[in-house]
């Protein structure tokens, strides 16, 4: 008997259905295996890695007396954040971190976060002005913009750069003067 369209089309519907009904009745019998699997596949970066990326945007925006770090304000952090769900930018990420952590075992040190701030400022000059489309190059280029975007949105950073804040809700108090010339 030949298989018909319409026979195929309702037999993979039917596998389907059942493929579904098995994943929904495994997660009513042990709910922890759908929660894990699900939060495993949206974690970007491991915890070595998570402090490899976290001594990166400290070194290129470190606190000093006028401002926070960016570790205080999370920025790594927000980072990974944003690359859930980027299957290109994790991967980015997570191979960024293995070739910082290569750089610093070529410096005598297992991990880029152990380095002291000289020799990562060395290796952020290496991947600065590697060719362009290279890993370190896009590795600096992408995680450099993000670091900078997440770190000046905070208004703990605000004040090093005399910006007093958005003009709302206060609203421009002398919207009915000319501009001044």
């Amino acid at each position: 008997m030949p298989l018909s369209r319409r026979h195929f089309l309702l037999s993979s519907c039917a596998a389907g259905l059942f493929s579904w009904s098995q994943r929904l009745l495994a997660a009513l019998v042990s709910p922890d295996s759908l929660v894990s699997s699900d939060i495993a596949d949206e974690r970007t970066l491991d915890a070595a890695q998570l402090r490899c990326l976290q001594a990166w945007v400290e070194t290129l925006l470190p606190a000093d007396e006028a401002s926070p770090g960016a570790n205080e304000l999370g920025v790594a952090e927000r980072i990974t954040g944003k690359a859930r769900g980027k299957p290109d930018y994790q991967k980015l990420l997570r191979v960024g971190c293995q070739w910082l952590d290569r750089q610093a075992q070529a410096r005598g040190k297992l991990a880029y976060a152990e380095l002291d701030i000289s020799g990562r400022e060395s290796i952020v000059k290496v991947a600065e002005h590697s060719k362009a489309k290279s890993l370190p190059r896009e590795f600096f280029v992408y995680t450099r913009d993000d670091a900078f975007r997440f770190y000046y949105v905070q208004p703990a950073t605000w004040g090093m750069l005399s910006y007093p804040g958005p003009p709302q809700p206060r609203g421009f108090m002398d919207h009915t003067q000319p501009p001044a010339g």
